[in-house]
């Protein structure tokens, strides 16, 4: 399976996620990861703001991330 995000473009995030990835990181990982970027983006910019709902789609089902 491979991982999808939909998260607004920022290169830094997408590069650290890219990362997280390659090393196999796990799922916590990375929705924690998401989630400081997005708070930190919406400190910067008031298009984005909380509440940020994370939420994983795997085989097991969906759940909040």
């Amino acid at each position: 399976m491979t991982p999808i995000f939909t998260l607004p473009r920022r290169l830094g995030l997408e590069a650290k996620l890219g990362q997280l990835i390659n090393q196999k990181a796990p799922l916590s990982q990375m929705a924690g990861t998401s989630r400081a970027a997005l708070e930190k983006l919406a400190s910067q910019d008031d298009y984005v703001a909380p509440p940020f709902k994370l939420v994983s789609i795997t085989a097991q089902g969906i759940s909040q991330a």
